[in-house]
């Protein structure tokens, strides 16, 4: 279930009702060492999603159907990403 079947854009790819979000691929800080979180976006800014390496669990809801919203919910990810997997 994990292995998506389109491309959505660099670093996002969905299929089955699901999303996988390459944090290696979307970085623009050549970060390597992120998991992918496994999960969905919904169109009100609302998320949901799972990161197994190390049973992280990401809820965010906005409520907010506008761009800048659901770019801070990915800044959000993607800045917690970051902190637990620190070395």
């Amino acid at each position: 279930m994990q292995n998506p079947i389109n491309k959505l854009r660099h670093g996002m790819y969905y299929g089955l009702g699901q999303m996988t979000i390459n944090f290696k691929e979307l970085s623009f800080y050549l970060i390597r060492n992120l998991p992918n979180f496994y999960g969905h976006s919904g169109f009100f800014s609302a998320q949901l999603y799972y990161e197994p390496n190390s049973n992280l669990h990401i809820i965010i809801n906005l409520g907010i159907a506008e761009y800048k919203a659901i770019r801070s919910c990915f800044d959000i990810m993607f800045n917690i990403n970051r902190e637990i997997n620190k070395k």
